[in-house]
């Protein structure tokens, strides 16, 4: 008999991926968490064969309602959302919420077998306190709180989701051209020898990790740590990597600007940027480890190799550039 999988954020990115994934196994059959299923993506979701439900993140009992019957669960917030109409205190505030009413109604399903977290890196804890990221300190307020349900811990995996290629498409992260250098540069609070750890295509990515993920059974349970890692290089690579797949001149610089003149290019959403910017550079070859010593798998520990991902590389190439 197929098992449940549930899926929140089943019409966003990373859910979209996940359900796009385990179509393909019939294993599963898919039950996808939306606001509104009567939208235009609820209702291709639908049109796949895949059961589309509402439920309210902020709304624990919409959840446990969702969450009935479940084998799996997919959980994921986004800091993003309520950032863009409030600001980044009241994200995090709203974030954390959403992530806790998710982690409350995965512990009230009774069936459930594997619990898979989508999270960031520890900033805080990295950086001894010094450097706090927004949007990674919400999600890891939620590890610790998983961290504190022993039962649900057994059942968890904790998914390291890497650089979106995509984020390149971000005014305050997308290269600029300057015309009188003839070069295309970043202007980024770090320089061009911070490591960057990539995702590549989060849309078809996310979901190729989590199908593994769930392969991997117990071996990938009970708190353990999975990085979201297709390629790693540093920003200086990153960014010529860039030039080369979209055609581009071959003429790429990474300037290192100060984290107050990177506020001042984006307000607001330069600041937030400019925080996780600031802390890779300090924290380079150290930014995706798990200070708490749970063990951090990576891809090739779960069967995957570069071949069954889409890396940055083609997924710049099949973007619109056309702006820039």
């Amino acid at each position: 008999m197929a098992k449940l999988a549930v899926i929140v954020g089943a019409t966003g990115g990373q859910g979209n991926s996940v359900v796009g994934a385990l179509l393909k196994d019939p294993s599963y059959k898919i039950r996808a968490i939306t606001r509104n299923p009567s939208s235009e993506k609820g209702k291709a979701l639908s049109a796949q064969g895949v059961e589309v439900v509402a439920a309210d993140l902020n709304d624990e009992a919409s959840l446990v309602k969702a969450f009935s019957g479940a084998s799996v669960i997919f959980g994921v917030t986004d800091f993003f959302e309520p950032f863009a109409r409030t600001d980044a205190e009241e994200a995090m505030k709203v974030e954390y919420g959403q992530g806790v009413n998710i982690v409350s109604a995965a512990s009230k399903t009774p069936s459930l077998e594997h619990f898979i977290w989508s999270t960031l890196p520890d900033a805080r804890k990295i950086s001894n306190g010094e450097h706090v990221v927004p949007f990674f300190d919400s999600k890891t307020r939620v590890d610790a709180y998983i961290k504190g349900n022993k039962s649900l811990l057994s059942k968890t995996t904790f998914l390291y989701v890497g650089y979106y290629a995509g984020n390149l498409l971000a005014p305050p992260l997308t290269p600029n051209f300057v015309k009188s250098s003839g070069k295309y540069v970043w202007f980024m609070p770090l320089s061009a020898d911070t490591p960057l750890t990539h995702i590549g295509d989060h849309g078809a990515n996310i979901g190729v990790f989590t199908k593994a993920i769930l392969a991997k059974g117990e071996q990938a349970r009970g708190g353990k740590y999975v990085l979201g890692s297709v390629q790693e290089n540093t920003f200086g690579e990153a960014l010529a990597d860039w030039a080369k797949h979209t055609g581009k001149t071959d003429q790429t610089a990474v300037v290192q600007v100060s984290f107050e003149d990177y506020e001042m290019l984006w307000p607001k959403w330069g600041t937030v940027m400019g925080t996780m910017l600031k802390w890779w550079n300090v924290a380079k070859e150290q930014s995706w480890t798990v200070p708490s010593g749970e063990p951090l798998l990576k891809a090739a520990d779960l069967g995957l190799s570069k071949k069954d991902f889409v890396l940055p590389g083609p997924a710049w190439r099949a973007m619109d550039w056309s702006s820039t």
